[in-house]
């Protein structure tokens, strides 16, 4: 056989998943995560929590609850993985 052959090789577990990620904001605009993104945001309430993971159309009610509580939050919101959406609720 010529040439290089292929040696299985796994990087070591720091250097797998993402080196960085993108944060778009309203209020400071673009800017640079290192690593991967946060983890998605739980609910509060304990039965919406319990919704929220059984029902992929549910992902979004920690926003909800943010919204309604009218207070400065950053919402993870899982999407299809390894990619998240990460808002800033800022009251007006």
């Amino acid at each position: 056989i010529w040439g290089r052959t292929s040696v299985p090789f796994t990087p070591p577990t720091q250097l797998q998943g993402s080196a960085f990620t993108l944060v778009q904001s309203s209020v400071e605009g673009m800017r640079l995560v290192w690593g991967q993104a946060p983890p998605e945001t739980p609910c509060r309430e304990a039965a919406l929590e319990a919704l929220r993971q059984q029902v992929p159309a549910a992902r979004a009610l920690p926003l909800l609850e943010a919204l309604a509580r009218g207070v400065a939050a950053t919402v993870v919101i899982a999407a299809t993985l390894p990619l998240v959406l990460v808002i800033e609720v800022v009251p007006a």
